[in-house]
């Protein structure tokens, strides 16, 4: 599944690429294996994502300076994998499936013949969303903020509810 939701990516025009679609890559991987087979993995893999980001971090504190933007100019590239993960199933509980829908989909319609940057995928996602997301994308692309609610073992349903406060 994984490698099928790539057909569906943008290509990015960030030089180098922070390479996120790899992180919605494993997001829609897992989503795709809850509607289809029938599995409940999400949740459970974004537990493991958020502990195994917690001693990588440990292990290597100076990962904590580099946001998501800058993975592909800090060659942290394997990072967006774990990261990406997690942030995309963040959204998709912040906003809703039909929403994060037209999030990924409206991107792809809009740009696949162009390709575009982060910066358009975060512009976008605002404007065809009700939720005000710029605190979520300052926290998970622009910042490593993510990062403190993550070692503090704060649940996914927890950092909805935080982004949610921010509303729109």
């Amino acid at each position: 599944y994984h490698e099928l939701s790539h057909l569906w990516n943008v290509t990015p025009t960030d030089r180098p690429s922070p390479r996120w679609n790899e992180g919605l890559a494993s997001f829609l991987a897992y989503l795709t294996a809850e509607e289809l087979d029938g599995r409940t993995v999400l949740n459970e893999r974004a537990a493991l994502r958020m502990r195994q980001l917690r001693e990588t971090f440990a292990e290597q504190p100076h990962y904590r300076e580099t946001p998501l933007i800058d993975y592909g100019a800090a060659q942290l590239t394997d990072l967006s994998y774990r990261v990406g993960m997690v942030m995309f199933h963040v959204l998709h509980q912040l906003v809703g499936a039909e929403q994060f829908n037209r999030v990924v989909g409206d991107f792809y319609q809009e740009y696949a013949a162009s390709g575009a940057t982060t910066n358009d995928f975060v512009t976008h996602a605002n404007r065809v969303t009700t939720i005000d997301l710029t605190r979520f994308f300052d926290d998970w692309i622009y910042t490593t903020k993510w990062y403190d609610p993550v070692k503090a073992g704060t649940s996914v349903e927890e950092m909805v509810a935080r982004y949610r406060e921010g509303g729109k």
